[in-house]
């Protein structure tokens, strides 16, 4: 019997942890038994299914010796580990990964690593980083950039395999020596949610209002100073005096300040009052915010990861605006199923989203080339393609 343990944060019931969980159970269903371990707070009611088993158990400062003792109790045969560097808590907490992965191999266990970012490529400018440079940490970039890479480097050397979603990530990830790296896409709920739900946030269901949404972690790399300079183009047009921009998501703890500056900045550019900050949104308000929003914008300065926001996008059949940054330009079909504009040009991104408001059939053909996305990139063929991988890992002793 296979028996895999999944380690993750696991904060959102509909994000990528638990959406892959729920199919690897099915298809692990009287073959296998799949463990979720995750921290002591984590919520376990989410999958209903006799093929695995919740846990949770780790602590962000011990969760290498919790997940290791845990492990060897339920005689787990591989690890597969969510890698961001804030997965278990605080960014010093990513300092355990390069031992905890040591350790597993030590004890024969295998391990798969799905890096969720940041990946760059070798040669990415300074801005790059400076943008990603947490607000509390005041190491040098070069310091930072040295510690990201070289963690890779470690990952993928003590790791049985190496995930990344997109081919630019993999093709930069070879730049810098890792081998044992496997493209698996970021999967897309297959049903569309026809429900509408009121919130508390300052947007209701069934209002008059156009809505644009920009969903996600408000981070400097999104380009969201660029999304309100092209908001503010956009209303400058009579005939656009019922839009709003809803910025859906709160700021993470190293960016401290960071929706303070764009709060500020809607009042200089006098847009104020057409513009939604919503916070921290529930499972519930994601439903509702993609629901009712006419357009999503993606206005990135550089992918340096999947896109969670961009496969609910697509999810829910939304005609989308985003730059065209190397993954999604990969992910978009080279703009078959977006428009795609240049990045860091706000006047370009005003224009295509006058275009995309005002043209009806081009928001349903670009709907249309949004389908063939969804088919191919199922949870259920990524939990496939997962299960194949952890099948190969595990039958190479």
């Amino acid at each position: 019997m296979l028996k895999v343990a999944i380690v993750d944060h696991f904060h959102f019931s509909n994000w990528y942890s638990w959406c892959l969980a729920k199919e690897l159970s099915k298809l692990l269903r009287g073959k296998g038994l799949l463990f979720l371990y995750g921290p002591k707070n984590m919520q376990c009611n989410y999958i209903n299914s006799n093929s695995y088993v919740c846990r949770p158990l780790w602590l962000p400062s011990f969760f290498p010796l919790q997940i290791i003792r845990q492990s060897l109790k339920d005689k787990v045969k591989l690890i597969h580990l969510q890698f961001e560097f804030v997965t278990f808590g605080p960014f010093y907490t990513s300092l355990f990964v390069v031992p905890f992965l040591l350790l597993l191999r030590l004890l024969h266990l295998k391990s798969i690593v799905t890096l969720h970012g940041p990946v760059f490529p070798r040669n990415a400018p300074k801005e790059i980083m400076s943008i990603l440079k947490p607000a509390n940490i005041k190491a040098p970039l070069t310091m930072i950039k040295f510690y990201i890479i070289t963690t890779y480097i470690m990952v993928s050397k003590l790791s049985s395999a190496v995930i990344v979603h997109g081919h630019c990530f993999k093709k930069w990830l070879t730049e810098y020596g890792v081998k044992n790296c496997y493209v698996i896409p970021h999967g897309i709920i297959e049903e569309n949610k026809e429900i509408y739900i009121s919130s508390n946030n300052g947007i209701r269901a069934n209002n008059q209002n156009t809505y644009i949404l920009f969903f996600g972690v408000l981070s400097p790399r999104k380009g969201l100073e660029n999304l309100l300079r092209a908001f503010a183009e956009v209303l400058k047009d009579k005939d656009k005096n019922n839009i709003t921009l809803v910025i859906a998501g709160d700021e993470p703890l190293y960016y401290r300040g960071y929706k303070r500056k764009l709060i500020d900045m809607t009042y200089n550019l006098g847009i104020k009052n057409r513009v939604i900050f919503t916070g921290y949104v529930s499972d519930d308000q994601i439903d509702m915010l993609f629901q009712q929003a006419e357009i999503v914008v993606l206005p990135y300065l550089y992918s340096i990861s999947a896109s969670g926001p961009l496969s609910l996008a697509i999810q829910y059949r939304k005609p989308i605006v985003a730059t065209a940054t190397e993954f999604f330009t990969e992910e978009l079909r080279n703009g078959k199923a977006a428009l795609l504009v240049p990045r860091g040009k706000p006047e370009d991104l005003a224009k295509a989203i006058k275009q995309l408001i005002a043209d009806g059939n081009l928001r349903k053909r670009l709907i249309e080339n949004i389908t063939p996305i969804i088919k191919e990139r199922s949870w259920k063929k990524v939990a496939q393609k997962t299960l194949k991988l952890y099948q190969k890992i595990c039958n190479n002793e």
